[in-house]
């Protein structure tokens, strides 16, 4: 009876907490900080999941809340079990005003290590506009 709750509880948590992680073309990480220029509305990553070796698109849009000077765009990977980042960046030199909406577009080329990565994506200037993460097992 007592596994019975527990598979029944573990199935409304994941119908209700995880049904947006697992669409093919929308993923929800989370934001590393928040206010700092920059409001993260969607992000999607596509294709999802992704293989090693492949890459996907990774595409984050939101709002912009100030006046503010947008240096580049960039995405970096890790692998967990490794101290360092792997980065591409892209230059956007633009100034996008109060309200403005915007997406950017980068390409992430997977690795061949599997195991668990993190990517991470950052609009940036002489600091952090935005900032989104996502964790996961890389098959």
């Amino acid at each position: 009876m007592v596994e019975k709750m527990i598979l029944v509880l573990l199935s409304l948590v994941l119908l209700t907490n995880g049904t947006n992680l697992f669409k093919p073309d929308h993923i929800f990480g989370h934001l590393c900080m928040k206010g700092l220029g920059f409001s993260i509305q969607d992000v999607s990553l596509t294709p999802w999941p992704p293989s090693s070796g492949d890459s996907s698109e990774l595409k984050v849009s939101g709002m912009f809340e100030q006046d503010v000077f947008v240096d580049m765009s960039r995405i970096g990977l890790k692998h967990w079990a490794e101290s360092s980042w792997l980065y591409n960046y892209q230059f956007v030199n633009t100034t996008f005003t109060s309200g403005q909406i915007e997406s950017f577009s980068l390409n992430i080329i997977w690795p061949e290590k599997k195991g668990f990565h993190t990517v991470n994506f950052n609009l940036l200037n002489d600091s952090p506009i935005a900032c989104w993460e996502l964790t996961f097992y890389l098959a």
